[in-house]
């Protein structure tokens, strides 16, 4: 996996390179050679077993009724992403990147965010395009956030151009903040939902967070 000089939008903001840093990711392979399938060795046929006979309530032939899960945990997932209620709906706008020095790219943005699985998931779906070329696609993602009572925290799961990245979201006053660590060092997306816009920037740290580069920006508007 290679990435060159890349930036995300969030909504699955993969394997970013911000920007500036000219930052080049390592190379991975791996074997296309499909595993072989074993066939089953010949055994000898053996006399059939009688069929076990139907217990009360199920009928031969169908698999017995199972009673729904009641998971009590539900609940507490509802009102912990309802505490995200204000991305849902359609976004545009637009923002901008660095992609290396002095390389400024713009872009617009579309953002639709929905509520699923009885209000316990969130699912974001990001459409970047060229500011200068509305044809040309920058940023096409999907992602999940979900809440996980037993460990007391949210999770992010993003995905795109055929990566997936799996991380913490810290919530906050006014939004929610998340990031990742690289070898030449962190990534992080803060976003800010506290007037009717929504506003995010990325920063980049090369000295473990004690100073932040910021070098990506947008704000939508909800339709």
């Amino acid at each position: 996996m290679n990435f060159p000089r890349m930036i995300t939008i969030w909504g699955a903001r993969l394997g970013a390179i911000l920007a500036g840093l000219l930052i080049v990711g390592s190379v991975y392979s791996q074997s296309s050679v499909p595993p072989q399938i074993q066939k089953p060795s010949a055994q000898p046929s053996s006399p059939s077993q009688p069929k076990k006979p139907a217990s009360a309530g199920e009928q031969p032939g169908k698999a017995p009724s199972r009673a729904p899960v009641n998971d009590a945990s539900i609940p507490e997932q509802q009102a912990a992403i309802s505490k995200l209620d204000k991305m849902v709906g359609t976004w545009r706008g637009a923002g901008w990147a660095m992609l290396g020095p002095g390389q400024r790219s713009e872009f617009t943005q579309t953002e639709v965010v929905q509520k699923k699985l009885d209000g316990t998931l969130l699912i974001v779906e990001g459409d970047g395009r060229a500011k200068d070329n509305p044809g040309k696609h920058v940023h096409d993602a999907f992602a999940v956030l979900s809440y996980d009572p037993a460990g007391q925290r949210y999770t992010f799961a993003a995905y795109s151009g055929g990566r997936h990245l799996e991380e913490i979201l810290e919530i906050t006053e006014v939004g929610f903040r998340w990031g990742f660590d690289m070898p030449y060092g962190k990534v992080r997306f803060t976003l800010d939902f506290s007037s009717t816009k929504w506003h995010e920037i990325g920063e980049f740290s090369r000295d473990s967070g004690q100073t932040w580069l910021k070098n990506f920006e947008m704000e939508l508007r909800k339709e």
